[in-house]
């Protein structure tokens, strides 16, 4: 084995044990917050473009849900009072993305980016910066289909945060290792994180 070989092996085991190394930044592309991806057919298309910041809607957000006043605290009540269901269960459908309103009309009942959409809104109405970051998750790596989960990165305290309100997870993103993030979107803007 190569010293070469050796320090690769010592710095894989640093990135997954430790502290990962993604980019959580992010490199924010040229072109948009849009993506080119036919994969998404149920979202808003306009001249072949599609606009996740399209399904972000604080007007949506319950009077009730504003009385939370911390992030983390509202997440953990998303999760614990939603239900996921998959969209082919609960729409008939291979793939919908609920707005807000959608997901509190089915009680709190949907798939990854009901909770994604639902938290983020509610962030952007408390006056908070946070994106949709579009990842792989868990157990169910598949670089096929790389694009397996939908949760947020919150700007909280000068740190980002990996927020994830349908498993429950808020922890400082540089120390989240189940999750490889893609791209992530804020308002007209989409970063690259590979």
């Amino acid at each position: 084995m190569t010293l070469k070989q050796l320090i690769q092996i010592f710095l894989n085991i640093l990135r997954h044990f430790l502290v990962n190394t993604y980019n959580w930044d992010g490199i924010e592309e040229t072109s948009g917050a849009w993506f080119y991806w036919k994969y998404f057919g149920t979202i808003n298309e306009v001249d072949g473009r599609y606009y996740v910041w399209d399904y972000v809607r604080p007007e949506e957000i319950p009077s009730a849900w504003l009385k939370y006043d911390n992030p983390k605290k509202f997440l953990y009540w998303l999760n614990s009072h939603g239900e996921y269901i998959k969209d082919e269960k609960l729409y008939q459908l291979p793939d919908h993305w609920e707005s807000p309103a959608e997901f509190i009309k089915k009680k709190l009942k949907g798939d990854c980016d009901g909770f994604a959409l639902a938290w983020v809104s509610w962030c952007v109405a408390k006056g908070l910066e946070c994106r949709l970051i579009l990842g792989n998750y868990g157990k169910d790596y598949d670089k096929k289909n790389k694009y397996n989960h939908l949760s947020c990165l919150l700007w909280y305290n000068n740190v980002w945060y990996y927020a994830d309100p349908t498993n429950a997870h808020f922890i400082q993103a540089k120390y989240f290792d189940k999750f490889i993030p893609y791209m992530s979107f804020y308002k007209n803007k989409m970063f690259s994180h590979e």
